[in-house]
């Protein structure tokens, strides 16, 4: 799924462990991205933060694939 994603924008990934770091973002694309969203795919990945969203707005996992995408790109 990750590959799909724009995680450039978002995070910065450490070189020696391949972690990922938050990046500061404006007020528009907090609103956007929300920080509760980033810290579920910086922690869990991308197969949790879909499950997050699906949860949240009650939706099928191709909506919520949809929402996910659009957040990131």
């Amino acid at each position: 799924m990750g590959r799909h994603l724009n995680e450039s924008a978002w995070f910065d990934r450490q070189p020696a462990t391949g972690t990922l770091r938050m990046k500061r973002v404006s007020a528009a694309n907090e609103t956007k991205f929300p920080r509760k969203y980033r810290l579920i795919y910086q922690r869990e990945g991308a197969v949790k933060l879909v499950k997050a969203v699906m949860v949240d707005n009650k939706c099928s996992l191709a909506e919520a694939w949809g929402i996910v995408k659009g957040m990131f790109n």
